[in-house]
């Protein structure tokens, strides 16, 4: 009988110490998840949401060699444009009651080479802003390295309103002064001095005062290249000296 007692009481015994072991790692496990658990408050914010990545597409304009005006070399993203050639002149008108000559407005020209993610671009650009006529007239000869030529031509009442096209015989981008769609404009180009349109798609927009420049990701070359350069020229044209 004690024999019979004592297995009956070890099976029991084991039973239990079965049941507790169990009941210890679940208790264990249970723990370590509530931990878990409560830890997550403690980790920092970023190890747990997705940051925000910087849009690469937005490029910071950086000028060497002179001031913010007259820079004779600047880089914006993969881009530099350097050998920046000027020169610049009064334009004159004779008056006729008087006989003296006075200054009416500005003529500018400047050349300068591209180089960056495409072929080099070499342009050449002049503008006349003159007060005796109501439009104000930008023009830039481009070529690349294959000698393919394109032309961007600009015109306003005002130097500070001039909008028109950068194309050449198979793509035409146009250049304006306000983009409508605000909700596709990323918020660094907001209220930008210009933006560069594909058949109404912005694919491009320069900001002088923040010194930003923004291209559009996943363009071809052939229209990177397109926006880069128009941008390059809007970028080493100089305000107006005023006349009075």
């Amino acid at each position: 009988m004690f024999g019979k007692s004592n297995t009956t009481q070890g099976q029991v015994i084991r039973m239990w110490a079965g049941h507790a072991a169990r009941a210890a790692r679940v208790a264990y496990v249970a723990q370590w998840a509530f931990v878990g658990w409560a830890l997550q408050g403690c980790v920092p914010t970023n190890t747990v949401r997705a940051v925000q990545t910087q849009d690469t597409s937005v490029m910071t304009i950086s000028r060497y060699q002179g001031d913010a005006e007259a820079a004779s070399s600047l880089r914006f993203g993969p881009y530099q444009v350097r050998e920046v050639r000027r020169n610049a002149s009064p334009i004159s008108s004779l008056d006729e009651e008087s006989g003296e000559s006075r200054d009416v407005g500005h003529y500018q020209g400047y050349a300068f080479r591209l180089e960056g993610r495409e072929a080099p671009v070499v342009g050449a650009c002049t503008a006349e802003f003159r007060q005796d006529q109501q439009k104000q007239a930008f023009e830039c000869e481009l070529a690349g390295r294959t000698n393919k030529r394109w032309q961007m031509r600009l015109q306003g009442a005002t130097p500070e309103g001039l909008s028109g096209a950068v194309a050449d015989e198979r793509t035409t981008m146009q250049i304006v002064k306000e983009h409508l769609a605000q909700a596709t404009v990323p918020q660094a180009i907001q209220k930008a001095d210009y933006y560069i349109l594909k058949q109404g798609r912005l694919v491009g927009a320069l900001h002088r005062q923040q010194s930003i420049v923004w291209i559009r990701p996943n363009l071809t070359p052939h229209e990177r290249e397109l926006v880069a350069s128009a941008t390059a020229a809007l970028l080493l044209l100089q305000k107006a000296p005023s006349t009075r």
